[in-house]
């Protein structure tokens, strides 16, 4: 995450205190807090049964949820790495713009609209998080 502030280093540290495992990056998006942890400490992470989440989401009282750092910045990383923070909603495809750094994202009517969001609002969080994290804005069509 290029920029932090008090209120996200304070999540890091109850995410910490709360797992056990350190991570550097956590976001909103559609109201929900996503922590990004190594794949392989994902469910120690989560916890038995979500314990962990769970205990989480009531400190905070937001929504929770947990998803693997992508490993690098190629094309099918990046896809599984979206995909795991829009779910439920998904996508037809994703290609990478190299040229004009942008991630396209395709879906049909009923999830384009979700993955848009009133005011461009769900559009512009994913935004900033690729950009944070891969340096590419995301264009949806």
């Amino acid at each position: 995450m290029k920029s932090i502030n008090m209120e996200f280093i304070r999540y890091l540290n109850l995410f910490e205190q709360t797992t056990g495992i350190e991570t550097k990056y956590c976001f909103f998006y559609n109201n929900q807090l996503i922590f990004v942890v190594k794949n392989k400490l994902v469910s120690k992470a989560i916890g038995q049964g979500g314990k962990n989440v769970k205990k989480m989401m009531k400190i905070l009282k937001k929504k929770v949820k947990i998803v693997p750092n992508p490993k690098n910045n190629s094309e099918t990383e990046i896809r599984k790495f979206i995909s795991k923070i829009i779910e439920p909603k998904q996508f037809k495809d994703l290609t990478i713009d190299k040229n004009n750094k942008e991630l396209i994202i395709s879906a049909d009517k009923r999830n384009k609209a979700a993955l848009i969001g009133r005011e461009k609002k769900r559009r512009e969080e994913l935004s900033n998080i690729t950009g944070n994290l891969f340096d590419m804005s995301v264009k949806i069509t």
